[in-house]
């Protein structure tokens, strides 16, 4: 081998390496550690409005709240309290998600507050029956040997990795994460510290390193990430969050409204992240209206530079789950993604060359053992 070829090889296993990756994460996602999806979230929610027969709450969480406010004879505060967890509670079947039936009313603050409340009470109680939660009598080695597409994804990210070298691939790594949980988080954080046998210092600040975006919030942040401006709970630590700090989490969570009108930093970062990648990869995402009209691109390609973008753009490829989709609901989906992503224009190519699903069947799980060459950053030759 010649010096020339020598150089060539080295900058393709450099390209390979650090080839820039986005994983737009979902609700569906999240199901491999018991959270739910759909109906059974709304359901949950409404039954926190429960009443018992003394025309109290049944849940202990909201009959504080109430029972304070009568104590403190602030008896028009609580009716208000009253009639607006009624109303979430009979209105979640007729909603499609909690998400939108607050975008409905975004003028009405005491709606919205007792939304968001349920929404990260409920979270939090998941995270704690989940088997990520470490519980007294239980290890990390347990945890990590339950089946989920979260060990798929692990396995592609340390593949032919040391420690120092896992660090650096991260870097080229952003997750955006439409879920409130932080499943993702604790997973890798547990992980790194079994698989490379890392303390909780050295595991914290290699996942520290990886961009990850929750466009809408997350229930908390964990104690081992920076906490910047916001609020730290333990994973699973719903009880024992005072009333006080679980009002200060569900502050840390936005809706569809609230999330339009903050500050558009942590959107560029995600769509320059987009524009950056050789890779999309989505996994229980259901490409809802909202969420596609937040990671839509083409504004931020007029600034990021026509010219970098369509030079950009020849290699990019998605990757999705569609699971359950109908052929007619992938087709639409296809062209969206082709528009927000900003793989239009491309001369000699379709859509079905730069957006690929997987089987209609096929989980997260499934998902990543189809695609495991497509999105692994191993080197086959």
């Amino acid at each position: 081998m010649n010096e020339n070829e020598n150089e060539n090889e080295n900058e393709n296993e450099n390209e390979n390496e650090n080839e820039n990756t986005v994983y737009i994460i979902g609700a569906g996602a999240s199901t491999d550690w018991g959270f739910p999806v759909g109906e059974k979230l709304k359901t949950d929610i409404a039954s926190l409005f429960s009443l018992s027969e003394g025309a109290n709450f049944s849940h202990p969480l909201m009959r504080q709240r109430y029972s304070l406010l009568i104590t403190t004879q602030k008896d028009s505060q609580a009716g208000a309290l009253m009639k607006e967890a009624q109303t979430i509670r009979a209105a979640m079947p007729l909603s499609f998600s909690i998400d939108n039936f607050l975008d409905a009313s975004p003028s009405n603050d005491l709606r919205i507050q007792l939304g968001k409340l349920a929404i990260v009470h409920t979270i939090l109680c998941y995270e704690k029956k989940s088997e990520l939660c470490l519980r007294e009598g239980k290890s990390i080695v347990d945890i990590l040997q339950t089946k989920c597409w979260h060990t798929n994804l692990f396995q592609s990210l340390v593949e032919n990795c040391t420690f120092e070298a896992f660090k650096e691939r991260l870097k080229g790594i952003t997750f955006i994460v439409f879920n409130y949980d932080r499943v993702l988080e604790q997973f890798l954080f547990l992980a790194t510290q079994l698989y490379y046998q890392a303390s909780e210092g050295e595991a914290a600040e290699a996942i520290n390193s990886l961009k990850i975006i929750h466009p809408y919030g997350q229930c908390g942040l964990l104690p081992w990430q920076p906490l910047g401006n916001g609020y730290a709970s333990p994973y699973g630590s719903v009880d024992n969050i005072s009333y006080d700090n679980l009002d200060k989490l569900s502050e840390q969570i936005y809706t569809f409204t609230e999330k339009r009108d903050l500050v558009p930093d942590m959107r560029t970062d995600a769509h320059i992240a987009i524009l950056e990648a050789k890779r999309i990869v989505s996994l229980g995402f259901a490409f809802h209206p909202m969420n596609m009209q937040w990671l839509d691109c083409r504004k931020t390609q007029i600034e990021y530079g026509l010219d970098k973008v369509n030079k950009l753009r020849f290699g990019r490829k998605m990757y999705a789950s569609g699971y359950k989709m109908s052929d007619n609901d992938l087709s639409i989906v296809r062209s969206i993604c082709c528009r927000a992503f900003c793989f239009l224009s491309l001369e000699g190519t379709k859509p079905t060359d730069k957006v690929i699903f997987s089987d209609r069947e096929s989980k997260c799980g499934d998902f990543m053992g189809q695609f495991s060459l497509s999105i692994g950053y191993g080197d086959l030759i």
